[in-house]
């Protein structure tokens, strides 16, 4: 045969060619655990975007009237969200002078931390349906501080921030109409959403009209109609929960 017809050999792998790059960390829509792990030796109690956020609103906003009701610009949301996603690629803290001419407008970072929180894969208060269940069965704040000791660590860490702030916030309610029941209905469909297997598609999770889509960021689902008719709407029984949270704050994260 004809040394045209010997097939000439594989090319041998080249051992110098650079490896496949790792994909880029990703703050929004990772497991807490994850996203704190990327920061490695300097992996910090709470995400610096939920430190940041509440920071901020904490010296600037705690009397702006409807602070986390109220709409913002949606291109200065997802502007602040790519400056905190391009930091946290990096392993990085946005500075207070980076920070400030990226979120003028209170709102702004209200939205965006309710983005952060709506968008992780598990709720904050129950990543299990047995935690929900457990939740949902009490108002006794020994029970309720005895169930928020089995949540992982990042979700208390995040809770004892929270929360208080949230308690102070609501101490100025006459200038800023922000009451418990209030904050309640805002975040009880995010941190605490009911659990109904008609609800999203089956998930299991039903978001209520307090969700982030409906103040600002055109993200959320909103009501599914499947939730309707149940005890009044799906989310109400958890908003009394939530309400509770808020003003008990002291006793129940601590």
């Amino acid at each position: 045969s004809s040394l045209a017809s010997i097939p000439s050999p594989r090319a041998a792998p080249d051992l110098f060619a650079p490896a496949t790059p790792l994909p880029a960390p990703k703050l929004f829509s990772t497991p807490l655990d994850k996203v704190l792990d990327a920061y490695g030796h300097a992996r910090p109690a709470v995400p610096h975007i939920v430190a940041d956020t509440l920071a901020y609103l904490e010296g600037c906003a705690m009397h702006v009237p409807n602070l986390f009701r109220g709409s913002a610009d949606k291109r200065a949301i997802h502007d602040l969200k790519d400056a905190f996603e391009a930091a946290y690629k990096k392993q990085l803290r946005l500075r207070p002078d980076e920070l400030s001419p990226l979120s003028s407008d209170p709102n702004v970072p209200a939205s965006l931390l309710k983005l952060f929180l709506y968008y992780l894969p598990s709720p904050l208060l129950a990543p299990t349906p047995d935690t929900y269940a457990r939740l949902v069965a009490t108002t006794a704040p020994r029970e309720l501080n005895a169930i928020i000791a089995t949540l992982p660590e990042p979700n208390q860490a995040i809770g004892e921030v929270l929360f208080p702030f949230l308690a102070r916030l609501a101490v100025n309610h006459q200038d800023n109409k922000l009451t418990p029941a209030v904050l309640a209905s805002v975040f009880a469909p995010i941190l605490l959403p009911p659990r109904d297997p008609e609800c999203r598609g089956g998930s299991g999770v039903c978001m209520g009209d307090g969700g982030v889509g409906t103040r600002g960021v055109d993200e959320s689902e909103g009501r599914d109609s499947a939730c309707e008719g149940v005890g009044g709407g799906c989310d109400d029984f958890t908003t009394l929960i939530f309400f509770f949270f808020i003003s008990s704050s002291s006793s129940i994260f601590t």
